[in-house]
């Protein structure tokens, strides 16, 4: 059997759904991300899928069992899956960003330095240092720069 999940970056900054991820990697699920999912649905050997009734928080699914619809929302995800973005690395962290983080990430994307990052958030630049470690070990880079252009086709800047 093969599983795979798509899932946006939102899902993936939250501690809860990083957690989710996490197990769901280790239980042998390829996971990637994507900026928007216009439904939930799950596909299951062409045969059988259930979408979710939209605006997302309605209650209720479809049931669809017609080969044709099937097909589509087969063609719908598997296009969808080839313009996502592994998450392997990430979800491996086992945690989302904390908050410190997120306003770290957001103030290096806006051009300040480690020194101003520390003054606008009351920190030493230390932890402003460690706190940009832990944002580059999540998204997996190995330099500022490519955390940053990770951050970016992640969806973790707004």
């Amino acid at each position: 059997m093969h599983f795979r999940e798509l899932c946006t970056p939102n899902y993936l900054a939250d501690p809860r759904g990083a957690e989710a991820i996490r197990a769901a990697v280790e239980a042998g699920v390829e996971v990637r991300t994507v900026q928007d999912l216009p439904a939930r649905m799950v596909i299951v050997d062409d045969h059988l899928a259930v979408v979710g009734l939209v605006p997302p928080g309605t209650a209720g699914a479809l049931l669809v069992r017609s080969a044709v619809l099937i097909a589509a929302l087969t063609q719908y995800y598997d296009q969808l899956w080839a313009t996502a973005t592994p998450v392997v690395p990430i979800a491996r962290q086992g945690r989302g960003l904390g908050a410190t983080e997120r306003e770290v990430l957001a103030l290096l994307a806006h051009g300040l330095k480690d020194e101003a990052i520390a003054r606008h958030l009351n920190l030493s630049v230390r932890t402003v240092r460690r706190h940009i470690s832990a944002v580059m070990e999540f998204v997996d880079a190995p330099t500022r720069f490519a955390a940053g252009a990770a951050a970016q086709r992640l969806g973790l800047l707004s």
